[in-house]
């Protein structure tokens, strides 16, 4: 069929006659690349999509005739996939000449970039032939055609999910062209993992060779029906290889899955554009729409929050019951580049998940060392002496951890994901009947810090479904919420009408008194409004996100209803919430219990029973309109095991200390979370000038 574009018709076959100088590998696979002269034959319309126009067709030689396969011998030639820039007349000559200029540019790139790159790499799908024709329309320019393979082996990933059953209806539209609303995203833990590992093992692959697709969604990514079912990604228009200094690879298209910086010319894009649109196609893929989450106003943990939300609405089992999903969509969709993953990483995780967490066998890890150690005589050996200097670094890592076994303690420090990732390995080890009791601080737990949302939260709740005991306990103190606003709320306190809330009035009342008594004595330092309306809001702030806790992953009956006993025999969730006068009172509370303390029950030797874990947390100073403040931030984690007994003195100290001044708060939050609403509202901020 013959191909017309803007007044221009373009012979059937097509000539190529681009110099251009193919890889050893395409050569041997499309040996008709070896010609100067090369003849595709359109004898088909594929589709129309934005961009470019999609045709069928084969390799054949100048009269038409197909050229047969050498390999095997007399086979049929493989189909082709011919495009053609979608132009129209409704543009003027200007922008029509100007988007021939960029599309040409475009596919001389990809194929002189990216052939190479990804030569042998049966994640990517690139084309191995263009040509540019000469176009009058009624300036002159070149029109680029390009030819791909057509992938008869694979199908798109939406289809693909059909085929499995995942997807229980093919996607639908109304007669204006738009999608009609008949799934609400994959509701199977397995199904979603299953999905989830394709792409990402896709684009780690990708990524290892520096390559950035830049386009990812579903229609760009099929699934290979050979047995492996790997993912492939079409498409590589917007693809761009990472580089020594890098440049900005903005486009104008709004499109739900682009990375928020690609909308910025100052940004230097990497393959984090691609981390972001994974996320989001994991997101389309969890609630069944696509949904716009890029606005500068959602960040960190009202981010997390609106994910959570949309996604609640529309997959509420699958996302309650596996709280992971979460994590992973809204790390990988951070607004800012820098908190997104590395793909890798995700990859790791998402097989973690697959394999489930369990215990580490002896015998798996030494065959990793064994096959590390054959890799290394294969492939490090030729790398040459500075890559292997990277490699022996980070194996001393390595030797070091495993050395720290001899010893009582493991001592790590890294990035905060890698910390939090620790943290998680340690509670997917508690199982049923065993426990991790901590004493903490409100500001601990702010988003530099542990973090209120996250990989942390998601290790309690399933320990916490898995019927561990997790016990934990907040300091707050007096100097820190200021006397007015704590004598306000302890008088809501007390007309809540609860027990509970009534106990926790008392202990605040205390508080203030021995507060007051203090500042006559010692005659302390009064702290400025801001300083006690910054902290007032992050007690606020973690008391609602035990409330959401409880609420969005539904541990109403995990809840632990009577006062705290001890380590051993205190069951399910207790929440606990202490009251003192000074914030030296409160660091001294910490600093005895400077340690959280996990107890498992299952093991057979008695040294093995505790661990006794510390999270090395400081104070960054920063600067604000209000002064210097200090924002706590997750620097290390501490491992120690009791290798000399029992740990009876720190089991002792955070046992009395939980038991004789902590106020079971667990079953009040709710209305715990409104008496800080209404003293907040009925206490003014002195540091506002209309105050």
């Amino acid at each position: 069929m013959p191909i017309s574009i803007l007044g221009n018709e373009l012979p059937n076959p097509l000539r190529f006659d681009t110099n251009l100088k193919f890889p050893k590998g395409d050569l041997d696979r499309y040996p008709w690349l070896a010609n100067r002269d090369r003849f595709y034959f359109v004898d088909r319309e594929l589709g129309r999509g934005g961009f470019s126009i999609a045709y069928s067709g084969f390799p054949c030689d100048s009269s038409g005739i197909m050229i047969p396969n050498p390999d095997p011998p007399h086979a049929t030639s493989p189909r082709v996939v011919i495009k053609v820039p979608n132009l129209d007349e409704e543009h003027t000559t200007t922008e029509t000449y100007d988007r021939v200029s960029v599309i040409a540019r475009k596919c001389i790139e990809e194929w002189a970039l990216l052939r190479e790159k990804l030569a042998g790499c049966i994640h990517s799908n690139l084309i191995f032939d263009l040509n540019l024709y000469l176009l009058t329309y009624p300036r002159v320019g070149l029109l680029p055609i390009t030819v791909q393979e057509h992938l008869t082996n694979a199908v798109e990933l939406e289809q693909w999910l059909v085929k499995k059953g995942i997807r229980k209806e093919a996607i639908q539209v109304d007669t204006s062209g738009r999608r009609i609303q008949n799934w609400s995203g994959i509701d199977n833990r397995g199904d979603w993992l299953l999905v989830a590992r394709k792409i990402a093992l896709c684009l780690s692959e990708v990524h290892r060779h520096r390559v950035v697709h830049g386009d990812v969604w579903a229609p760009n990514i099929y699934i290979s029906n050979e047995p492996s079912e790997h993912a492939v990604l079409i498409d590589f228009g917007e693809s761009f290889l990472v580089t020594p200094g890098g440049r900005n690879q903005t486009v104008e298209r709004e499109h739900a899955y682009l990375a928020p910086e690609r909308r910025n010319d100052q940004y230097i894009s990497t393959e984090q554009v691609d981390v972001y649109s994974f996320g989001m196609l994991m997101f389309y893929l969890t609630v069944g729409k696509d949904c716009a989450i890029s606005s500068s106003t959602h960040r960190g943990h009202e981010r997390r929050e609106f994910i959570l939300n949309i996604a609640l609405d529309h997959n509420r089992r699958l996302v309650q019951e596996n709280p992971w999903i979460i994590d992973i969509i809204a790390h990988c969709t951070a607004y800012d580049p820098v908190l997104r993953p590395k793909m890798y990483h995700v990859l790791n995780e998402i097989e973690e998940l697959s394999h489930g967490s369990g215990d580490a066998v002896p015998s798996k890890i030494e065959a990793r060392v064994d096959e590390i150690a054959r890799n290394v005589k294969s492939h490090v050996a030729k790398s040459g002496r500075i890559f292997a200097r990277l490699i022996d670094q980070e194996l001393n890592s390595i030797e070091r951890l495993i050395q720290c076994c001899q010893t009582e303690m493991i001592d790590l420090d890294s990035t905060r994901d890698r910390l939090l990732r620790t943290l998680r390995t340690l509670y997917d080890g508690l199982r049923e009947n065993d426990s991790w009791t901590t004493i903490t601080t409100p500001a601990v737990w702010q988003d530099s810090g542990i973090g209120l949302d996250g990989q942390y939260l998601t290790a309690s709740v399933e320990a916490i479904r898995r019927l561990a005991a997790i016990h934990r306990t907040y300091v707050i103190s007096i100097e820190e919420l200021g006397e007015d606003w704590a004598a306000v709320f302890a008088s809501y306190l007390e007309k809540s009408g609860s027990l509970i809330l009534g106990k926790l009035a008392k202990a605040v009342r205390l508080a203030i008194a021995k507060y007051d008594a203090e500042h006559k004595v010692r005659r302390t330092l009064r702290r400025s409004d801001r300083f006690k309306v910054t902290h007032r809001e992050q007690f606020a702030r973690v008391v609602d996100s035990l409330v959401k806790m409880v609420q969005n992953w539904d541990l109403k009956d995990y809840l632990c209803k009577d006062d705290f006993d001890s380590i051993l025999n205190t069951r399910g969730l207790y929440l606990g919430l202490v009251v003192v006068p000074l914030l030296s009172d409160m660091r001294t509370r910490r600093a005895d219990n400077p340690v959280s303390i996990m107890y498992s029950s299952r093991e057979t030797l008695e040294h093995d029973r505790w661990l006794l874990v510390m999270t090395d947390i400081r104070g960054k100073l920063e600067e604000d309109d209000h002064g210097t403040i200090a924002v706590p931030q997750l620097r290390g984690v501490r491992v120690y095991k009791s290798a000399m007994g029992v740990p009876t003195d720190r089991k002792i100290k955070i046992e009395r200390l939980i038991r004789s001044e902590s106020v079971n708060i667990g079953p009040t939050l709710i209305k715990l979370l409104e008496c800080c609403a209404s003293a907040s509202t009925d206490v003014p901020d002195r540091s506002d000038p209309k105050a």
